[in-house]
């Protein structure tokens, strides 16, 4: 995606030439494209987290508390793009398998994406630095099931 946006932002400011005023809004959102980076860091000493999005250096986002959040995990997520045809039958297109570091509650219900990596050894050492700094522990991913849903499990 971002290698399609610096071909059209190329296009575009060779266009500039002779279409200025479309060119121009087509060259500002693909250099938007081009340059914008969704980033996550931590802040370990006042134990807040920012999802923020970078743009030339700038990180618009807002600080969240990390309280209530005690546990790190890392689990495997697989992200499939799927088309339809006119019959209604599928074809998978894409299949991407992801490692994904969370912060997790007590009773593991809640969780916030922390990172997303591409294998396992760059998900452990993220999951690891966190846990250092956050003085947390790495646990296996395992919700507890509220009393309603054990009664209902057990009829």
């Amino acid at each position: 995606m971002r290698y399609g946006a610096y071909l059209v932002l190329a296009v575009a400011l060779y266009n500039l030439l002779f279409t200025p005023i479309i060119a121009l809004l087509i060259a500002l959102a693909a250099a938007f494209v081009a340059f914008a980076d969704t980033r996550f860091r931590v802040d370990a000493e006042q134990m807040r987290y920012q999802s923020h999005n970078s743009f030339l250096g700038l990180r618009l986002g807002t600080w969240h508390s990390l309280k209530g959040f005690t546990e790190l995990c890392i689990l495997k997520s697989t992200l499939k793009t799927q088309a339809y045809s006119r019959t209604l039958q599928t074809a998978e297109t894409s299949s991407d398998e992801y490692y994904n570091v969370y912060f997790l509650t007590k009773n593991h219900r809640n969780k916030i994406l922390a990172g997303r990596f591409h294998n396992l050894e760059e998900a452990r050492s993220a999951a690891d630095d966190l846990s250092k700094a956050l003085n947390w522990e790495l646990v296996n991913y395992q919700p507890r099931l509220s009393a309603k849903s054990q009664s209902r499990r057990y009829r």
